[in-house]
């Protein structure tokens, strides 16, 4: 059985503000602001919930493939996911857009300033899901997957596995029963 993740592709830029956010915000101004901080910390991680759901599944060893859209400047990462084990040629690759980001500053009290971009995503309703092949999207299949994960062997020195794995096929299991009694009306 192929696993295939449809979604977002992103790079998350995450920095990290010594001061407080707080301290900036001059009450009675808000209604124009215009904040400029420098920070001490930046962070670039791949990021986008399919993308990190397929390597997931890739260090898990499947070899799930992913579709989503992303820019121009997605072969990096391309890379890096192909090296994990993951399937990129269902990416469909804007012309135009850069891939999608997540600009996020923390401060020192852990609040947070955060900006979305969503770029190439936008595209993504210009891929067709024909050339990933026939889609299985039945309760009996999210059972199969929840036994899939169940017989995969233990990873080596960890015992952290195990858990996850028990957590991961609860839910799995609550989402095909909620499914199934929704389409069962």
């Amino acid at each position: 059985m192929r696993i295939t993740v449809t979604g977002s592709i992103a790079t998350d830029h995450l920095m990290s503000f010594p001061g407080r956010f707080c301290d900036l915000l001059l009450p009675g101004q808000l209604d124009h602001v215009s904040l400029s901080f420098l920070t001490d910390g930046l962070e670039i991680r791949q990021g986008g919930v399919a993308a990190n759901i397929a390597t997931g599944l890739a260090r898990l060893g499947l070899r799930p493939v992913l579709v989503g859209a992303a820019g121009r400047d997605f072969a990096e990462y391309a890379a890096r996911l192909e090296g994990a084990g993951v399937d990129t040629g269902s990416v469909l690759i804007s012309e135009n857009l850069h891939t999608a980001r997540f600009l996020c500053t923390t401060d020192a009290d852990h609040n947070q300033v955060a900006a979305r971009y969503a770029g190439a995503m936008t595209e993504a309703r210009k891929i067709s899901l024909a050339a990933v092949g026939p889609v299985v999207k039945l309760p009996s299949a999210a059972r199969r997957l929840a036994r899939t994960l169940a017989a995969l062997p233990k990873c080596p020195g960890s015992s952290a596995t195990r858990p996850f794995r028990r957590l991961a096929i609860a839910r799995t299991r609550r989402r095909a029963a909620a499914l199934r009694a929704t389409t069962a009306v």
